[in-house]
């Protein structure tokens, strides 16, 4: 609860503080895949977080069935930008925040694992996540986009675990491999489709550069 009220609180804030007028006259996109913001995402953190910033992580919270979350409805669906800067050993997450432009995060990491009820989710998310103010992704990969990496976990496995769990919600992380240590991973950058329902979940594992299903996790 207090998550969401958070994200309300922001939302709200940022939209009623846009001109009318100029949010009238532009087309803004509602539901983005994890690349349709990231080049404002980059740009917006080498300005107020770090000039040598770069991406280190997505974190995809309940994504849709393309692969695609929904600015609207930000207290539900989100993606979250980790973005990690050598000069200063750390990272900060940042958020697209509809008809605003990016921002950085009202919540941490720590509080959406915190909220997990499904433990195999919570432990996945917290091994995947933990070393992300250490490594960056190479900013010249050409990573396959969020519904592209849905598309293939669906072909092998997700789409039957989706069928008997009707409830079923998604989670998807982009990271480099080498935060998932001891997991004999040969990709450099690896996508993460986590799917769970109430009463059991499916971690599947595809390779971020040619979009090759690698296995369960």
């Amino acid at each position: 609860m207090k998550i969401k009220l958070l994200f309300i609180l922001l939302i709200s804030a940022l939209f009623f503080s846009c001109n009318k007028d100029d949010v009238n006259q532009i087309e803004f996109k509602r539901y983005i895949t994890a690349k349709d913001e990231l080049a404002k995402v980059l740009e917006k953190a080498k300005n107020d977080f770090s000039s040598d910033a770069k991406l280190s992580g997505v974190y995809g919270r309940n994504v849709n069935n393309e692969g695609k979350i929904d600015l609207l409805d930000p207290q539900n669906q989100m993606f979250f930008y980790s973005m990690q800067s050598n000069e200063k050993y750390s990272n900060e997450f940042y958020i697209p925040v509809y008809a605003a432009g990016p921002v950085k995060s009202p919540v941490q990491i720590s509080q959406i694992t915190e909220a997990v009820k499904d433990e195999n989710t919570a432990a996945i998310l917290t091994e995947a996540l933990k070393g992300l103010a250490k490594v960056a992704i190479d900013e010249n990969l050409n990573w396959i986009d969020s519904p592209e990496a849905l598309r293939v976990s669906n072909e092998n496995g997700g789409i039957n675990f989706i069928g008997p769990n009707q409830d079923s919600k998604i989670e998807m992380i982009l990271i480099p491999s080498v935060n998932l240590q001891n997991r004999n991973i040969e990709a450099s950058t690896i996508w993460i489709v986590n799917y769970h329902s109430e009463n059991s979940s499916l971690i599947l594992l595809i390779d971020a550069v040619n979009g090759k299903f690698i296995g369960k996790f």
